[in-house]
């Protein structure tokens, strides 16, 4: 573990340990809004956790792959909350209909799968539940017209360049598609010429922990101005140190 690796987890854990701060809190009670905010920097606070854990370890393709759903989170969370009503968020939350639909729809297809479903149905005395999904799922696609298996009106990239993150987008997020896809540039993070790295990779670690505390931080922001945590210097100091560490950072 070289100097940068050290420097970016300290600053790393301390902004873990601000946000861990207040998430002894209540933070449950408010308008919709708050309640998606709440699981958005619950969720980003685990997940960077154990981008932590596996960084500490030297697992950084491991690392870098789990980093991708906090960079989703927060383009997630900065597109619902760039909405000054609550429709992006509505449209978020019923897609969950559509999500039980397929689900229902590929259990009901399969005769094993059926039997185990009809008996969980009756051990739950819930005998109308896929008449409800049915029901639900109509209501909700002639309304929103979801495609492509997402929940937004725009693609994961429309979103990133909605909320002004598309450098972001085209640089780093690609590269996590590549190595989680295990598309064939992947390889190169675990093949050098004819030997297999299947040691520790800090250079990896190292990408990692820039793009975590990234998507941390602004989720972090937003549940700050949320719930009115009143960290407004606390952020704005350590992002002053984050920068200057990572204007310093040299990459291969």
């Amino acid at each position: 573990m070289n100097e940068d690796v050290k420097k970016l987890l300290d600053l790393n854990d301390e902004l873990h340990k601000l946000v861990d701060t207040k998430l002894q809190l209540d933070i449950t009670e408010g308008n919709n809004k708050s309640f998606f905010v709440a699981f958005a920097i619950g969720k980003a606070f685990k997940s960077h956790e154990a981008i932590l854990l596996l960084c500490k370890n030297g697992y950084g393709e491991d690392a870098f792959m789990l980093a991708r759903t906090l960079f989703e989170l927060m383009i997630t969370t900065a597109y619902i909350s760039q909405d000054t009503t609550d429709d992006r968020l509505t449209r978020y939350m019923n897609h969950d209909w559509v999500t039980r639909k397929q689900m229902y729809d590929y259990v009901v297809s399969k005769e094993s799968l059926l039997a185990g479903l009809n008996q969980e149905i009756e051990a739950s005395n819930k005998q109308d539940v896929l008449a409800e999904v049915e029901a639900e799922y109509k209501k909700v696609m002639e309304k929103y017209k979801y495609q492509n298996g997402t929940w937004s009106d725009k693609s994961i990239k429309g979103m990133s360049e909605s909320v002004g993150r598309s450098d972001a987008y085209n640089t780093i997020y690609r590269l996590q598609c590549t190595v989680g896809h295990t598309n064939a540039r992947s390889m190169n993070e675990y093949m050098h010429r004819t030997i297999l790295n299947i040691g520790p990779n800090w250079d990896l670690v190292k990408s990692t922990l820039v793009v975590s505390f990234d998507c941390l931080f602004h989720i972090a922001q937003e549940a700050n101005a949320q719930f009115n945590w009143g960290l407004n210097t606390e952020l704005e100091e350590l992002s002053k140190r984050w920068a200057d560490t990572a204007s310093k950072l040299k990459f291969k």
